[in-house]
């Protein structure tokens, strides 16, 4: 997949959890938005103080494996840290339904 795909992915994913998330918190106690079906878990963390925007998300099923994984400072561009392509990016138009 191209970094132009992968882009597009992350777009939809980050205004899915947005609009439709769960606040939560991780062990260490940092604010996320967590949004979770029974196929895909996608999380959100705001930068603060140091620490960059993120967003992860897994596909649940043999295992939880993480399928993309996206860093960003606020009005910059992300950086697409890891990406593995599959039918769950697919997914993610049914979820915005």
């Amino acid at each position: 997949m191209s970094d132009k795909e992968a882009l597009a992915v992350f777009k939809k994913a980050l205004a899915l959890v947005k609009a439709k998330g769960v606040a939560s918190q991780n062990r260490d106690g940092v604010a996320m938005l967590i949004l979770e079906t029974d196929r895909l878990k996608i999380a959100f963390t705001p930068a603060k103080d140091e620490r960059p925007n993120g967003l992860d998300i897994w596909r649940h099923g043999d295992g939880d494996t993480k399928v993309l994984d996206v860093i960003w400072q606020d009005f910059e561009m992300p950086t697409i840290v890891a990406y593995r392509g599959g039918a769950w990016d697919k997914m993610l138009t049914g979820m915005a339904e």
